[in-house]
Formats: structure tokens, sequence, C-alpha cells
């Protein structure tokens, strides 16, 4: 059983992307707040999680291996359909800062 489910790993995924530039900008986080408020995939996800998702990604890039770790967990929970939701939102937070 998989520590995130598939919607944790879209943020987890979000997350990651946005401190690839070792910081989380004002514009990035409410990006990710309006994309769970409003895309289908997050229909019925308690946004309160953000935050219990957030604390652990941010904590694993501060590790050596913390990336690996995160896109093995990504992986796990994420199903195959929506490989391309994790990838176009990753780059809709790219663009966003």
């Amino acid at each position: 059983m998989s520590l995130f489910t598939p919607q944790d790993a879209l943020v987890a995924t979000m997350v990651t992307t946005s401190v690839a530039d070792e910081r989380i900008s004002n514009n990035e986080l409410l990006s990710i707040d309006r994309i769970v408020a409003a895309l289908p995939a997050f229909s019925g996800y308690d946004s309160d999680r953000l935050a219990w998702v957030t604390r652990p990604v941010l904590d694993l890039l501060s590790e050596e291996d913390g990336l690996d770790a995160i896109l093995g967990l990504v992986k796990e929970a994420l199903p195959p359909h929506l490989n391309e939701t994790a990838y176009a939102l990753a780059c809709d937070l790219a663009a966003a800062d």
C-alpha cells in the first residue's frame, strides 16, 4: 500500500517541481491551490492534505537521495492514466514562476 494517494502524488509532483529552484514562490503556492480546487483529478480531495504532502516532500529533498525517494513514492501511487496529468501539472508549475 502506498503512502500517497494518486492525488497526493500529483501534489508531490507539483511541489517537487516548484522547489527545483530551491524555493517555492507565492505564485507557485497559489497555482497549486488553484489547481487542486479546480481540476477534476482532485475531486473530493481534502485540501488539508496539501500541507501533509508538502512537508515530507521538502524533508526528503533535503536528503542526498531524496529526489529518488519522492519519485519512487509518486511512481507507486500514480496510476498510469494520470502520468500525463502529472507531467502537465509539472509543466504548469514550472511556468508559474
